[in-house]
């Protein structure tokens, strides 16, 4: 429905002739599909991706459990949407006057299935509403018992974990800041630490905060590698912050949490996948109706082709090496 393509592509109702063998039955115009898909509003979509967009992976899929656990993964990031009043209105642009973006733009929190890059949830905001806002609204909604749920340090926070923890009965593991949950209560066998989190109306939860340095000359050798326009140049020395839910170091070892974490980074490849490959076009979202919260309109939902993917790659068990990142680290 929102493929670059126009209405009236024939490409587009081609499937229809199919159905309808007769050929004295016309094929819908492109008025008759515009009008229908204004009839149809959000609240179908919204079903459907509901629906239709759940985890993916079996035990056989290589990638998508560790610990015992189903991996997931929340990541935001900014899209755009046609160049319309009600959208300049109700998403806003982050930049004005000369640098202003050439199109409204809409922040999206995603949460997806790591071993096979199933997005199950997405909530769409105003480019200006930060993620932090919108990470409570995935969890309560679909973050599950028996998930582990990897975050970046600018997601996770006391409540968040408590949340978690405490009323989905699932794990989380994520980045930390410098100076978050510092003071250690106690010192375990594989020198992580916890802390007791006390956020305000929300119960109590224990976490487990890991510190680590990448080996010198691995280090080192990342160092080399030249840095991004949006980030900082990489210190060798830097020391490296987890936090997780997982307190039993001998369920989960500091450093298979350390490699874990990188797995976080599949969620990037996810949604470089939805905005530069699945979307075959350059062009912005072609909703031009300022809309919330209908992730369905945004992304075709994940169908028979992922799922002939992710079953394919369980016959190919044993042929394909392993996706576990080569990390050396000392806690």
């Amino acid at each position: 429905m929102f493929s670059p393509k126009k209405y009236g592509d024939p490409h587009l109702v081609r499937g229809l002739r199919w159905l309808w063998s007769n050929p004295s039955l016309r094929l819908p115009t492109a008025a008759a599909l515009v009008y229908r898909r204004r009839q149809l509003g959000t609240p179908v979509m919204r079903h459907l991706f509901q629906r239709v967009c759940q985890p993916m992976a079996r035990e056989q899929t290589r990638g998508a459990f560790r610990f015992g656990l189903r991996l997931m993964a929340i990541d935001g990031t900014l899209d755009e949407v046609a160049d319309t009043e009600a959208n300049a209105r109700y998403f806003g642009r982050l930049s004005s006057g000369k640098n202003q973006s050439p199109f409204p733009q809409v922040r999206c929190l995603y949460l997806a299935e790591v071993g096979t890059h199933a997005i199950v949830d997405a909530v769409l905001a105003p480019c200006r509403v930060a993620e932090q806002r919108l990470t409570p609204v995935v969890l309560l909604r679909s973050v599950q018992a028996g998930m582990l749920v990897l975050m970046d340090r600018g997601v996770v926070s006391a409540p968040v974990l408590s949340t978690l923890v405490h009323q989905r009965q699932a794990q989380a593991l994520a980045r930390l800041k410098a100076n978050q949950y510092t003071h250690a209560e106690q010192v375990l066998s594989d020198g992580s630490y916890l802390v007791t989190l006390h956020p305000v109306g929300l119960p109590d939860v224990q976490v487990r905060v890991i510190e680590y340095r990448i080996e010198p000359h691995t280090a080192q050798r990342l160092a080399e590698f030249p840095s991004s326009q949006t980030s900082n140049h990489h210190d060798p020395r830097q020391l490296h912050r987890l936090v997780t839910t997982l307190l039993d170091p001998q369920q989960a070892p500091a450093l298979e949490l350390i490699n874990c974490y990188h797995e976080r980074w599949e969620i990037e490849t996810c949604i470089d996948e939805q905005k530069s490959h699945l979307r075959l076009s350059g062009q912005p979202l072609q909703s031009r109706g300022s809309w919330s919260g209908a992730p369905g309109t945004l992304r075709a939902p994940a169908g028979p082709l992922h799922r002939a993917l992710v079953d394919a790659s369980i016959r190919l068990r044993g042929r394909l090496g392993p996706r576990l990142p080569q990390l050396h680290a000392r806690c």
